[in-house]
């Protein structure tokens, strides 16, 4: 499903910035579905490059994609659980690179955690589906990782209580699919940019006041069900 789709600018000028700017030698892994150069085949002549025979590579290929599969299975499992939990339930949308960053994504996600909510992540869901899944929030986007954050609205949509979104500062894909999202959710969602001069006491409060929000839907929804 790979072909059809684009991804950020920064990252594709990523290698021609670091080898025009230093003196080193770069170990590439280049895939170009177009022209036959797959995942398998990069990863094989990084093997090559790096002293090992082309069978030792592709051994070593298949046993990290499985263990990496199988990993992953089971996060996106546990992350489909978690939408049936009780607790308020509040979607991370953000790039991995975000979430998952010591310094940008692992402190907020800190804060959220420390209010007893279930957090679900909108990167851990089936890659394919959510790509394909998209279409139903916006049927022109075209980049890829966007495209599988966006996929995952239609399937929580009617399952979660609220939405964060955390994006850097620069994204200029984020600065529209966050909005995409936001006009397909319908539920509460706030957006938290970073950069590098932010401060985690304002997302703290935000964070406090979002979830405090939500907290007082959830009292009235029951409230009038009953």
């Amino acid at each position: 499903y790979g072909i059809d789709n684009q991804t950020c600018t920064n990252f594709l000028s990523t290698y021609d910035i670091v080898n025009n700017l230093f003196q080193t030698k770069i170990l590439e892994c280049n895939i170009d579905v177009r022209n036959g150069l797959t995942e398998e085949k990069a990863f094989i002549n990084m093997g090559i490059e790096l002293g090992k025979t082309k069978k030792e590579s592709l051994v070593a290929y298949k046993i990290a994609k499985e263990i990496e599969l199988k990993n992953k299975d089971k996060l996106v499992k546990n992350n489909i659980d978690a939408l049936k939990s009780n607790k308020l339930k509040i979607m991370l949308i953000s790039h991995p690179y975000n979430t998952y960053d010591e310094y940008i994504g692992k402190p907020i996600i800190d804060i959220i955690k420390k209010y007893n909510v279930e957090l679900i992540y909108a990167d851990l869901f089936n890659n394919c589906k959510t790509n394909k899944l998209s279409k139903l929030v916006s049927s022109t986007s075209y980049f890829k990782y966007s495209k599988e954050l966006l996929g995952a609205v239609p399937i929580t949509k009617d399952l979660i209580d609220g939405v964060i979104f955390i994006t850097s500062f620069p994204c200029a894909l984020d600065s529209i699919a966050n909005h995409l999202a936001i006009k397909k959710l319908k539920v509460p969602s706030i957006e938290l940019i970073v950069d590098d001069e932010t401060s985690l006491v304002g997302f703290e409060t935000r964070i406090e006041s979002f979830i405090d929000i939500l907290e007082r839907n959830k009292i009235y929804e029951k409230n009038n069900i009953s």
